[in-house]
C-alpha cells in the first residue's frame, strides 16, 4: 500500500508538469522581456507606376497607362518574440526552430516538447519570395486644346517616332531598319514620356486617393505660355474588398502559441480619373493582404507524458501554407513509468525491511557474534542507502 500511495504521489506531482508555446507583443522600439525568437506579422505594399506619353501635338492627347506591383514588408506594429524558455521545465526537452524571410516576417517555425518524465521515472520517450504579380491596360486621353502646343523637342520627338513606328509595321524591311526603327521608338520615348511611381500601404477605411500630373509636370512637352490651356491628368486609386469588420483575437488565446494573421482578398485598381462605375480601369490586381486580415492562433501544449509537436509554414503574404501537428501516445509511457516505479519503491521498502532485521539480530546474538553481525548490518545499511538514492532519483532530488 505504501508503495501504491507513493507512486500516486509522485504521478500527482507531475500532473502540475504542463507546459504551453508561449508568445509577447513587442512594442515598436522596445525589446522583447525575456530572450527569443523574434518576428514581424506582413503586410502588402503596392508600387503604382503611371505613364504618361504624348501621342498628339495638333490636338494635345496625352495616353496614361498604369501597372501594379505588390510585395510583403514587415508591419512594424506587429512585433512578436517566443521566450526560449518556452515549454521549457525540468520535466521537458524543448527544441524551437524557425525561420524567417528576408524582411524579417515568420517564414517557417518548428516546436516539439519532449517529455522526460517517463525516463524519470523509469521509461523511455521519443518524438519527434518574394512574388510579385504585375498587371496593365487602358489608354486615357486628356481632354484635346486647340492648336499645337508642344515645345520643338516634343513636336520633333513624336515625328521621329511615329514614323519609326510606319517602318516598324512595314513588312519590306529587313531585320537592320526594323532595329534601327526600334532604337529611334525608345529614343523618343524618353523625351514624350513622363513616369511616376506611387508608394501605397492600403489601411483599414482608406478612402480612394487620386494622384495628379499638374500644369507644372507639362513643362516637359509644352511651353509655359500654354500652361493655360491643359487640363491636369487625373490617376485615381481604389481598394475593393476590405472587410468591414475584423474579429479580435480570443481572449483565452492570447499570448498562447504561435500568432499570425490570415490575409484576406482585395482588389487593387487604378482609374482614368477618380475611380467610380464609370470611370476606365487602366490597371487591377488582386491580392492578399495581411493587414486586413484577423488574427489567428495555434497552440501548442504538452501535459505529462506528452510529447508534441508542430511544423508550420507560412506565405510571404502571411497566410499558412502548411501545417502539421503531431502527438505521441502518452498511455504506454505511463504504464511502463508505473511499472518502473513500483518496482524501485517495492525494493526501498524491502530493503528498509531487512536492514530492520538485521538490526534486531545483531542485539539477540551479541558479543559473540558481534562481529559477523556487523558486517551484515554494515551490509545491509549500505544497501538502504543505495536505495534511498533510487527514490531520490525518482523524486527530482
Amino acid at each position: 500500500m505504501r508503495a501504491i500511495a507513493s507512486a500516486v504521489t509522485a504521478f500527482a506531482l507531475l500532473s502540475g508538469c504542463t507546459t504551453s508555446l508561449t508568445y509577447e507583443k513587442v512594442e515598436v522600439g522596445a525589446q522583447p522581456t525575456a530572450p527569443g525568437f523574434d518576428y514581424y506579422l506582413p503586410k502588402q505594399k503596392y508600387i503604382i507606376t503611371i505613364t504618361y506619353e504624348v501621342v498628339d501635338c495638333v490636338n494635345f492627347t496625352v495616353r496614361q497607362s498604369a501597372t501594379i506591383t505588390e510585395e510583403s514588408i514587415a508591419d512594424r506594429d506587429q512585433h512578436y518574440s517566443i521566450p526560449i524558455k518556452t515549454l521549457s521545465s525540468g520535466w521537458k526537452t524543448t527544441s524551437l526552430k524557425r525561420t524567417l524571410y528576408d524582411n524579417g516576417t515568420l517564414h517557417t517555425i518548428g516546436a516539439s516538447a519532449v517529455s522526460k518524465e517517463a525516463e524519470v521515472l523509469g521509461g523511455v520517450v521519443n518524438t519527434a519570395t518574394n512574388v510579385v504579380r504585375i498587371a496593365g491596360m487602358g489608354i486615357m486621353g486628356n481632354k484635346p486644346t486647340a492648336g499645337t502646343l508642344c515645345n520643338p523637342s516634343t513636336d520633333s520627338a513624336l515625328v521621329a517616332k511615329n514614323a519609326a513606328v510606319k517602318d516598324l509595321l512595314d513588312p519590306s524591311k529587313d531585320d537592320k531598319a526594323r532595329a534601327s526603327a526600334a532604337a529611334v521608338i525608345t529614343t523618343a520615348k524618353e523625351t514624350l514620356q513622363i513616369v511616376r511611381q506611387e508608394e501605397f500601404i492600403p489601411r483599414a477605411n482608406d478612402k480612394p486617393e487620386a494622384y495628379t500630373l499638374e500644369d507644372k509636370d507639362f513643362g516637359k512637352w509644352v511651353l509655359q505660355q500654354n500652361w493655360e490651356y491643359l487640363h491636369p491628368i487625373v490617376t485615381g486609386l481604389e481598394v475593393i474588398g476590405t472587410p468591414t469588420k475584423v474579429d479580435n483575437l480570443p481572449t483565452g488565446l492570447k499570448e498562447k502559441g504561435v500568432i499570425y494573421r490570415e490575409p484576406v482578398p482585395i482588389t487593387v485598381k487604378v482609374c482614368d480619373g477618380i475611380c467610380s462605375d464609370s470611370s476606365q480601369t487602366l490597371a487591377s490586381q488582386m491580392s492578399f493582404a495581411a493587414q486586413f486580415g484577423r488574427f489567428s492562433v495555434i497552440p501548442l501544449k504538452n501535459g505529462p507524458f506528452q510529447s508534441n509537436n508542430i511544423a508550420l509554414t507560412f506565405s510571404k503574404s502571411g497566410g499558412l501554407e502548411t501545417g502539421e501537428y503531431g502527438e505521441e501516445s502518452r498511455f504506454e509511457k505511463i504504464a511502463a513509468a508505473a511499472a518502473g516505479s513500483a518496482a524501485t519503491i517495492d525494493g526501498f521498502v524491502a530493503k528498509k525491511r531487512e536492514a530492520k532485521d538485521k538490526e534486531s539480530e545483531s542485539k539477540r546474538n551479541g558479543p559473540l557474534n558481534s562481529l559477523k553481525a556487523e558486517a551484515d548490518l554494515l551490509n545491509a545499511k549500505s544497501a538502504l542507502i543505495e536505495a534511498k538514492r533510487k527514490l531520490a532519483e525518482l523524486s527530482g532530488q
